[in-house]
């Protein structure tokens, strides 16, 4: 990987610093999805860095809302669960609310989350978006702007505003675990 992407994977390195390492054991996932992002802009796939933005970020607010640091060091895993025990799946719009609780992110950040999911919502549900374009659109005439694409412009801004808000996640975790003291679960 060269360029731009790769600047940008270096410098969330080299801002992190020690909270890179100290939050990889949670954000791990996060981080690869994140590296992966970048390469597939490097590759010009713009429509793929943004799917894989919106899945980092999912990713890394999962991961967020789900560990809890122990007393002694480490990490308890804790997923939501259903009344009869097992693990219930979690929608985006629930992490959000979850990690706009928890005020890890700036206002803009939680504007730029919402950007970076609507991108790669556009591209996991291209045929679908497709469709109702023909269907419900095209008959009451051409539309103004039918958006089914995302461009180099739109794909780097992800990728910039992906990589500040792992570094908000990832520092908000070494704190965490600084502190080892979370006493709320964001999610039931």
């Amino acid at each position: 990987m060269s360029g731009k992407a790769r600047n940008l994977w270096e410098a969330l390195e080299q801002d992190l610093g020690p909270n890179f390492l100290g939050s990889y054991p949670v954000l791990s996932d996060a981080f690869v999805i994140f590296g992966q992002a970048n390469a597939a802009y490097e590759g010009g796939a713009h429509e793929g860095t943004s799917l894989l933005c919106r899945s980092a970020v999912e990713a890394a607010m999962y991961l967020f809302v789900t560990h809890r640091p122990r007393r002694k060091g480490g990490w308890t895993i804790d997923p939501p669960r259903y009344l009869d025990g097992n693990v219930r799946r979690v929608t985006f719009d629930e992490l959000e609310r979850a990690v706009a609780e928890a005020g890890i992110l700036s206002e803009r950040q939680m504007k730029d989350l919402r950007r970076i999911k609507d991108h790669g919502d556009l591209i996991a549900h291209v045929a679908e978006r497709h469709v109702r374009v023909m269907v419900d659109v095209f008959p009451k005439g051409p539309p103004e702007r039918m958006r089914m694409w995302v461009g180099p412009t739109e794909a780097y801004a992800d990728l910039v505003d992906t990589a500040a808000i792992l570094e908000s996640v990832a520092k908000a975790i070494v704190r965490e675990s600084s502190s080892r003291n979370r006493s709320r679960r964001p999610l039931g």
